[in-house]
């Protein structure tokens, strides 16, 4: 019988396969794509055929600065990543109209972290066994100790910086929840992703796994230190001293590595601002060609906020901003609640979008995974306990929808028969063509021999 579960579970498996943006089927079309249309299809089919539909309430807010961005960057921006926009629109439309519960997100979670671990295996693999396999290789930085490793790119996505968000995105839910439970399932799943990112040797990623892991340790560990610290001046300032410090010396150390490159990065920083000041309302029309920034090899900011700054203007930064201030909303009620299974969700949620938008902020571009965690964290801005409260307007409004009756119209569970019916049938026919078979014959022929054999009967103790 199929379930509501069953659509979560589509669902799920759906924003795993996203991180396999990279592998297309049909010109554009990716297996991501696909996955996500049918998952999107399937719970819009169940909703209506079963007439019990949902919308998050907490989408709501989230949708109405999300859909003002898009809109203001179609016009003033002519389209700028009007498809990717819309990949981001069916994330939030899916994961609205899925989670009804803090369970169904964790169900999702789990998908993403599924996606995650199978990713980084496939990057491992290119990376230790089969270069060749993961696409273009490319040197490897080189960072610290770590040895001379061929560093491949393009295995799930495009580029590495993409792929590191859906790498880490679940890493915080993951490594929080094992924290909570202990579950090894999450320990093995966290060390193979943390395992990729580290032997990659990417600067970027290695500041989001910092960002992910400072928010976890302030989760779990916040209140304990912060009543240390009031108790206790000295501890309290030497934290904030070592915390201090402890990042002085890891952009130091990320500045000696390639100070160059460091320097190209603050020069196109500068650059972005210049240029908003100058088209504060409208932006500039992409694309960002080398005349606007006039650095080489610097055409636009490797910064996914500076950049809808300088492409839409003023009003596309401020709805963008909007959107993450209605998630950490969404994130902050959930962190801050007496129930351990919500503040343990809510904590990974947030490590997860510290992580990736650290790692976007030094990256010229959004992904899927990031606009998941921000819907997910909109989704908690609206419960009641540990169930989500939906939009009261979408039941009726669907129940009584003219799709809804043309779907209730059909005789669908008489088509399911018939094809349970004919496939009964079938496999029936092939079972008794098999029985009949030379290869049947053959293999009873081989079984009979190895059953019989001096070898078989002395491990069975025979002699």
């Amino acid at each position: 019988m199929y379930t509501r579960r069953h659509t979560v579970l589509v669902a799920a498996a759906a924003v795993g396969l996203q991180v396999f943006n990279g592998y297309t089927i049909y010109g554009p079309v990716s297996v991501a794509d696909l996955a996500l249309v049918t998952a999107l299809g399937v719970t819009g089919f169940y909703q209506l055929y079963t007439r019990d539909a949902w919308l998050a309430s907490g989408t709501r807010p989230l949708a109405i600065p999300f859909a003002g961005l898009l809109i203001w960057l179609i016009f003033a921006g002519r389209g700028w990543h009007a498809t990717q926009f819309f990949a981001f629109v069916l994330v939030i439309a899916l994961t609205g109209l899925t989670v009804r519960s803090v369970d169904d997100i964790q169900t999702l979670l789990w998908g993403a972290l599924a996606g995650a671990v199978a990713a980084s295996v496939l990057t491992l693999f290119s990376i230790f066994v089969s270069p060749e396999f993961g696409g273009r290789v490319a040197g490897s930085r080189g960072i610290g100790p770590l040895p001379e490793l061929p560093r491949t790119v393009g295995v799930p996505i495009g580029s590495f910086g993409a792929f590191a968000t859906y790498a880490l995105a679940p890493v915080g839910w993951a490594a929080a929840r094992w924290y909570r439970t202990r579950d090894r399932r999450l320990l093995v799943a966290v060390a193979v992703v943390v395992f990729m990112i580290i032997v990659h040797q990417t600067r970027a990623t290695y500041l989001a796994l910092a960002a992910l892991a400072g928010v976890l340790i302030l989760g779990l560990f916040g209140r304990q230190l912060w009543r240390a610290g009031w108790r206790n001046a000295s501890l309290g300032l030497g934290s904030a001293i070592g915390v201090a410090a402890v990042a002085g010396a890891s952009a130091w150390t990320l500045y000696l590595v390639n100070p160059a490159n460091a320097i190209k990065r603050f020069l196109q920083y500068e650059r972005a601002f210049q240029l908003l000041l100058t088209n504060p309302l409208t932006g500039i029309v992409p694309p960002l060609d080398p005349y606007f920034f006039s650095l080489p090899g610097a055409n636009i900011p490797h910064n996914v906020i500076l950049l809808v700054a300088v492409v839409g203007g003023v009003p596309a930064l401020a709805l963008l901003l909007t959107t993450f201030a209605v998630a950490a909303s969404g994130l902050w009620t959930a962190v801050t609640d007496d129930s351990q299974q919500i503040s343990t969700v809510g904590l990974g949620i947030a490590a997860g979008w510290a992580a990736t938008l650290t790692n976007l902020s030094l990256a010229p571009g959004f992904t899927r995974a990031f606009w998941l965690l921000i819907a997910l964290g909109a989704t908690l801005l609206c419960r009641r306990g540990t169930q989500l409260k939906p939009v009261t307007s979408m039941s009726p409004a669907v129940r009584n929808s003219v799709l809804s009756r043309v779907v209730q119209t059909v005789p669908w569970s008489r088509t399911a028969a018939v094809i349970r019916a004919d496939a009964s049938t079938t496999r029936v026919k092939v079972e008794n063509a098999y029985l009949q078979s030379t290869i049947r014959r053959f293999l009873l022929k081989i079984e009979t021999g190895i059953r019989n054999s001096r070898i078989s009967a002395y491990l069975l103790g025979e002699n």
